[in-house]
């Protein structure tokens, strides 16, 4: 249930990176500036997801969840209206939704999973993302050789609202204890900041994820327009690896979620997966016309795999060190905050990609990035480590 919904709003805000070599054509604007449109996704999920605690609240985890999917048809159809103020209406109902879904469904599964399969269950509610991804990388293509943007984006719409019905059987197992007349209020934002600075481990872990994020945004926003506009791809065969590196996340979400109860070390775990989408953000800087497409599918399965798969696990280790009963707010403290890589992280490649003449050395740049990040985690894992063996951590 909960990872339809999470893959709906990734679908929704994945459209906006496969329209973009055609649709920046008919809006007049370059298809580089789809990382302004992402950075306004994320301005607005932020401000949700703080508004999330007070949401579920009031309206109880399943029926905020049912907003969520109707937000997301109406942003699909303004987007379907073709000018840029539209388009931006579109991005802010799609982010607001986006922004929801984390802490709403956090909470949902730090009360219905045991602790030994935590990061398994959260890995597998977040391949909702690349799954999203993967659907509008497979169906868009297709869908324009038949018909505009615009008119795909209507029927879009229309057809998300089929997803409500999946919801009900949910209402009564997870809504009883709403309360009605509880203020929709920023109230626990504060405290939720609060809380994760003064955690160190948290806090570390929150920094790494907002690095994580600028990569994650700056692979998936872009990729399909680097190998259209500068590899000579067609638009299908761009989407086709896209939705590779999709389902290659999809798989890599919950085998990393499996390592991490494997070896109750998530830490190492996103230490790895930051080494790794470090490489291959390398390898996809020196992307070129003389390269195999098997080589760049290649590379693209393993940044589907590390830079769009480690999530699940980072939001499964927020949920373990926070309190039970303050899991959602910490949840979207933690997401303000690493979303701030999502709002910075597209424009600034975009902008980058503009000035230097191309998508290639812009990844080159970023590749140091999660590098550092992991050897961070990795430092403090083993510190960690030490710790627990003398009983003074949990």
């Amino acid at each position: 249930m909960t990872t339809a919904v999470q893959t709906l709003t990734s679908f929704a805000i994945a459209v906006a990176s496969v329209l973009a070599p055609v649709s920046a054509v008919d809006l007049g604007v370059p298809a580089a500036r789809v990382g302004m449109l992402v950075s306004i996704f994320f301005v607005a999920a932020i401000i949700s997801g703080l508004l999330s605690a007070a949401l579920v609240r009031r309206f109880g985890p399943i029926a905020t969840l049912r907003g969520c999917i109707l937000l997301i048809g109406v942003a699909l159809v303004a987007g379907a209206g073709g000018n840029v103020l539209l388009i931006i209406a579109y991005a802010v109902l799609a982010g607001i939704s986006h922004g929801v879904v984390n802490p709403v469904s956090s909470l949902v599964l730090a009360q219905a999973v045991p602790a030994s399969v935590r990061s398994l269950m959260f890995s597998i509610k977040q391949t909702g993302v690349p799954m999203g991804s993967a659907f509008a990388g497979v169906l868009l293509p297709p869908m324009l050789l038949v018909m505009s943007w615009q008119h795909a984006l209507w029927l879009l719409g229309a057809a998300s609202v089929l997803l409500l019905p999946v919801l009900r059987p949910f209402y009564a197992l997870f809504d009883r204890h709403r309360q009605p007349r509880a203020p929709i209020v920023f109230a626990g934002a504060v405290e939720a900041f609060a809380e994760i600075l003064r955690n160190r481990r948290i806090l570390q872990l929150v920094g790494a994820a907002a690095m994580f994020a600028f990569v994650q945004l700056s692979v998936t926003t872009f990729i399909v327009s680097y190998l259209h506009l500068e590899l000579g791809y067609s638009l299908l065969a761009a989407g086709a690896v896209f939705s590779a590196m999709s389902v290659a996340s999809v798989v890599g979400r919950i085998f990393w979620g499996w390592v991490a109860d494997r070896t109750a070390k998530p830490r190492r775990v996103l230490a790895g997966l930051g080494f790794l989408m470090g490489a291959c953000c390398i390898a996809g800087g020196f992307f070129s016309m003389a390269w195999p497409s098997w080589a760049v599918s290649v590379v693209a399965i393993l940044w589907g795999m590390s830079a769009v798969a480690w999530n699940g696990v980072f939001l499964a280790e927020i949920a373990r060190l926070a309190p039970v009963d303050k899991v959602a707010g910490m949840t979207s403290g933690a997401q303000a905050i690493f979303f701030s890589g999502s709002v910075l992280g597209a424009p600034l490649f975009g902008a980058l990609a503009g000035a230097l003449g191309g998508f290639g050395p812009c990844y080159l740049l970023l590749a140091p990035l999660p590098i550092l990040c992991g050897a961070l985690l990795l430092h403090s894992s083993f510190v960690a480590t030490r710790a627990l063996r003398a009983g003074s951590i949990r």
